[in-house]
């Protein structure tokens, strides 16, 4: 039998915030809010149980000592099964409070707290004070990272808005706030895991997925009186489906048609027998392609020739006369490139025509070429980060315009690529290299070939 460790003498946090991330990326998560309750279930030898429904079925007065002990959860190992049993108060309201105490009995699991030390249950009775602090301390830690990672909190822009925290992670504004706060001290070094993690949310963070879990988690408190003021963060259009993000937009940036008001997302309404609230919460949200900006707002190629090659203050493609930078045809103020329409006036914006033309990705329908079979491929669920990285750390702007639209199949160790023209597809097979080091070293994938094809 291993000899038992002893307990540390502080804690270890970047041992509770590695852990956190690998629980992450083997349970393939890759969006938020993280679901507790659902990691639990994924594990068969972890089992989930309620205090009252454990009170009711073993007629124990207090089961775990939970009530004289004052806890909200316990968690013990069952020797002789190796199985762990977490027993967690049903009753506590606050679904983000229960979320974040079986997100902290999770951490006592996984960093081997019930395993690794002297003592077999964590109380005070077993355990000094100091050591039971410093195991709690890893726990807090640990729950903290894997309902909010840093690494994935760093990629948006919410220090001044710990409500968006909040509701994106579906986590207190109290633990949103202290989140804010550590993301400006130093971190405790790179974590390994970290490569992962950001290949996984990278879909979800491009496509604005974040919306939908603010949209849903505000959605939570419609019969509130505070409905009103967290569903501006994210709203539908219900028009078009799209995401409203900005509390002072006034009209669909898809479709041009009136925004409500935030004052006019009322709670609780009833119409033609009924429920809904306000104009937003039977509908449910949809991402829309967007052409790709920097931070000025400048497209980082032209969408229609792909010339990447602009002189500075340039407004307009050298090559095809095309606009670098979204305008209102109204107002001729430069907007955000994903706007079809002014999000103030509801004018048509300078790349609408530019949208009606996109034609979508290379896909499999419309490949033609009769000596290559696709059937048994799956789709490269982390191309588009690739793509990312391509442009982000190769800096080889060339294949990364190339590569816009294209999309990515796999097969084993076999990955074909498939772009729309003969043009762009001369390109990419001049670099095929750069892309199996990408895939390799950034998608963390054993792959062998890359071929691509154009889809005519």
């Amino acid at each position: 039998m291993p000899r038992k460790k002893e307990i540390p003498n502080k804690p270890r946090f970047s041992f509770a915030a590695s852990r956190a991330y690998e629980l992450l990326v083997e349970l393939d998560i890759c969006s938020f809010p993280v679901d507790p309750k659902d990691i639990i279930s994924k594990f068969c030898n972890w089992q989930l149980a309620g205090y009252l429904e454990l009170h009711f079925n073993t007629g124990h007065e207090d089961p775990l000592n939970i009530r004289r002990e004052q806890a909200e959860a316990k968690t013990i190992k069952i020797r002789a099964d190796n199985d762990y049993l977490i027993v967690y108060d049903e009753q506590v309201q606050n679904s983000s409070r229960i979320r974040w105490t079986l997100a902290h009995e999770i951490g006592h699991i996984v960093l081997g707290h019930l395993d690794h030390f002297e003592a077999t249950a964590l109380n005070r009775r077993g355990l000094s004070k100091k050591a039971y602090g410093v195991l709690e301390v890893e726990a807090h830690w640990f729950a903290a990272e894997l309902l909010s990672p840093k690494p994935i909190l760093k990629l948006f822009q919410f220090e001044d808005c710990p409500d968006l925290v909040s509701l994106m992670c579906d986590i207190s504004k109290e633990a949103a706030e202290k989140r804010l706060a550590q993301l400006a001290k130093r971190d405790y070094g790179y974590i390994e895991a970290q490569g992962k993690l950001f290949r996984n949310f990278y879909s979800y963070c491009s496509t604005r997925g974040y919306l939908d879990s603010i949209f849903n988690t505000a959605s939570r408190y419609h019969n509130s009186r505070i409905y009103p003021d967290l569903c501006k963060h994210s709203r539908v259009c219900y028009h078009c489906n799209a995401f409203i993000e900005e509390s002072c937009q006034r009209h669909c940036h898809i479709c041009g048609c009136a925004v409500p008001s935030v004052d006019r997302y009322s709670p609780l309404k009833v119409s033609e027998g009924f429920f809904h609230i306000g104009y937003d919460f039977m509908y449910e949200g949809k991402y829309f392609p967007e052409i790709q900006t920097s931070n000025d707002n400048r497209v980082l190629f032209c969408p229609v020739c792909k010339n990447h090659e602009f002189s500075d203050n340039t407004e307009y493609c050298r090559i095809c006369g095309t606009a670098l930078y979204n305008k209102c045809k109204n107002e001729n103020k430069i907007i955000g490139g994903y706007c079809r329409y002014c999000p103030d006036c509801g004018a048509k914006a300078e790349f609408k025509e530019l949208y009606d033309a996109f034609q979508g990705r290379a896909s499999r329908e419309n490949f033609i070429n009769s000596h290559i079979d696709l059937d048994d491929y799956i789709d490269y669920e982390y191309w588009d980060y690739i793509c990312m990285t391509i442009m982000a750390w190769e800096k080889n702007a060339n294949l990364f315009t190339a590569l816009a639209d294209s999309s990515a199949f796999r097969d084993g160790h076999d990955i074909v690529v498939l772009v729309k023209t003969d043009t762009e597809s001369n390109i990419v097979n001049s670099n095929l290299e750069v892309i199996l080091q990408c895939i390799q070293r950034h998608g963390y994938a054993s792959v062998e070939t890359v071929r691509c094809f154009s889809v005519l």
